[in-house]
């Protein structure tokens, strides 16, 4: 495999990963909430939202960056297109029966779409600068 032919799987792989997983987000969200997540801890659904949506913040930012090239850029997506996913999921949990959107929801979805860019942006701070880069 030649590395054009690498890169432009790469890519492609990059575009696909942050779609996959937000049509898992939007297919959780459709059902009605499993059991398992019932817990009777107080706000644990706002753990599952920062680390669901610090995962698409990483993803989003990682597919910034391959399609731009540009730090600036890749961390804008992320927190953007995370930030307004995480706000259109909510809505749509309004028309769920058995779930509802809230405000708590939106604020948890925008900061794992901060955890995660910003996580994206130290993996990627660290790989840039690691010694197998620099030869």
């Amino acid at each position: 495999m030649n590395k054009d032919t690498r890169f432009s799987w790469m890519t492609i792989l990059d575009i696909a990963l942050p779609l996959l997983y937000m049509a898992f987000i939007f297919w959780m969200s459709s059902r009605p909430m499993p059991n398992v997540f019932k817990i009777s801890v107080n706000h644990i659904d706002k753990v599952y939202h920062l680390i669901g949506y610090s995962v698409l913040g990483f993803l989003c930012a990682r597919m910034g960056f391959r399609l731009t090239g540009s730090t600036f850029f890749a961390c804008w997506l992320g927190l953007v297109l995370t930030s307004l996913y995480g706000v259109s999921d909510e809505i749509h949990q309004l028309h769920v029966p058995g779930r509802f959107g809230s405000w708590d929801d939106i604020v948890a979805d925008i900061g794992g779409a901060f955890v995660g860019t910003f996580s994206w942006r130290w993996w990627h701070k660290k790989n840039e600068s690691s010694p197998e880069k620099q030869k």
